[in-house]
Parts: C-alpha cells; structure tokens; sequence
C-alpha cells in the first residue's frame, strides 16, 4: 500500500517560502526542501517538477493572498485610487521578495519561466483593475487596463519610483 503523505504541497511551498525570504533563490534548493519536510527527492520532483516551478508556487500563493486583499477592499471613489492600491500591492509583493527577484534574475535558463508567467500575471491584474476603472475610459481604450496592469508591475517593482511620479500621467489617461 502506497504511504500517504500529508499535504506536501503546502509544507514544501512554506519551506520554501521561508528560505527564499531570508536568504533568497540561490539558497532554496529542491533537495535543501524535500530534506526539511522530511521526504525524498523523487517524491517532491512529483509535485514540482523544477526549482523554478517551486519559487513559482510561493510566489504566486502570495501574490495570490494580495489579489484577494485587494478585491476585499471597498469600491474606490475615484479610478487613480484604484490603481494606487494596486500599485501597493506590487511594491510590497516586490519588496517582499526582492532578494530571490534579484537573484532570479541572473539566471539565463529562467528567462522562458518568467515569460510564460508574466502574461499571466498581466492578465490577472487588468481583470482585477477593470471593474474598477471608468467604463467610458475602458471602452475608449480597451487596452486602458492592460496598460496599467504592465505599469504597476514594472514601475511598482521598483523601488526608486513613487506613485507620485505616475499621478500626472495617470491623471491625463484616466
């Protein structure tokens, strides 16, 4: 009879959660996760394929726990609000994150990972932006959401831009 083991999943993301925030990308291995939750290799190969799909895993659950903070949040009175908090929610995932960001960027072979992702991270955020922007704005420009989706992830990553900085030409799209 095949052992039944109790939600590795969950325990594999948490390990590797934990060492990817203190220590960073680099330091969270496959093997460095499997022996902490006390499983072998082959199994945790079973649920992740790579270390990429692992980092993948912890990162989209938090990012994940934000999307869902944000549609909790009242109805904004204003569209640059809206977009404000979105901007938020990027700059604190990033700078959550920042050490295995920047550590997972140097490596060459991620490059097809990160963008089989990001049009999917774009997707969800201007489906989470849109019911909150202006309907006339959106129909005028269709891509108005999509813009600000790949705004906020670009320029709320880093940390030398200010939401201040954006609010005029927001302004003017919005």
């Amino acid at each position: 009879m095949p052992k039944i083991l109790d939600n590795v999943r969950g325990r594999a993301i948490e390990a590797a959660r934990e060492i990817m925030l203190r220590d960073g990308y680099d330091a969270m291995t496959v093997r460095l996760i499997s022996r902490r939750i006390g499983i072998g290799l082959g199994t945790l190969y079973n649920y992740f394929p790579a270390k990429e799909y692992l980092a993948a895993a912890v990162m989209i659950e938090d990012w994940n726990a934000l999307v869902e903070q944000y549609q909790a949040l009242p109805a904004f009175d204003e569209p640059l609000a809206a977009v404000r908090a979105l901007f938020e929610n990027v700059r604190t995932f990033s700078a959550r994150f920042r050490l295995s960001w920047d550590q997972y960027g140097k490596h060459r072979s991620d490059k097809p990972f990160r963008e089989k992702f990001h049009p999917q991270l774009v997707r969800q955020i201007a489906d989470t932006l849109t019911p909150r922007l202006p309907e006339g704005a959106v129909k005028a420009v269709p891509t108005l959401p999509w813009f600000l989706a790949e705004t906020c992830i670009r320029l709320g990553a880093d940390e030398n831009v200010k939401f201040e900085d954006l609010v005029p030409v927001l302004n003017r799209l919005l």
